[in-house]
């Protein structure tokens, strides 16, 4: 009886380990960009928000992006294949935690960003993002990030710091929505 109890626990769990190894294979997300397309435009962001430099430190780390992805070679010459436009209309500080005295230990910083990504050999936008602003819910690339100020227990961050973070995580979505069509 505790034989044939072994065996079928036995069963169970190579069976499992089976259907778990299975699942483990190798997934390439899919390229969406037209194989006629080798190369990118990425035009200097326009800046919508009163944070100097933000557009063009996103511009920097989107093009930083799509060099180290190889995908799509960066150019910057007029006859580009496709050409990557964006506008950065929104960048939040949002106080998102406060200690027992009523002083922020959490804040969080929203980054929203309107995009168009087009064919420049066949003349077609491919795909284009866009949201008016903050309050309107949907649309355009939204980015989020959170940090800790001022906390003894060592993991504290400068905006500074987080708005680097923010926006590597900005171009990550941006490369990823322009070449597999998801963030």
């Amino acid at each position: 009886m505790k034989k044939a109890k072994r065996g079928k626990i036995q069963f169970y769990i190579l069976s499992l380990a089976a259907v778990f190894i299975a699942g483990c294979g190798v997934y390439e997300p899919i390229n969406i960009v037209p194989d006629e397309i080798q190369n990118i435009r990425i035009e200097q962001f326009e800046n919508k928000t009163g944070q100097i430099d933000i557009a063009s430190d996103l511009t920097d780390e989107v093009i930083d992006n799509f060099i180290k992805d190889g995908r799509l070679t960066v150019v910057s010459s007029s006859d580009a294949d496709s050409r990557l436009k964006g506008t950065v209309i929104e960048y939040k500080k949002i106080p998102v935690s406060y200690d027992a005295n009523f002083i922020v230990t959490e804040y969080g910083l929203v980054l929203i960003v309107n995009l168009s990504y087009c064919d420049m050999i066949n003349e077609l936008k491919l795909w284009e993002e866009t949201r008016e602003d903050f309050a309107s819910g949907s649309g355009g690339i939204e980015t989020r990030v959170k940090y800790y100020v001022d906390d003894d227990s060592g993991v504290s961050e400068t905006e500074l710091e987080a708005r680097e973070r923010l926006l590597k995580d900005a171009a990550d979505k941006i490369s990823r929505r322009t070449i597999y069509g998801w963030e």
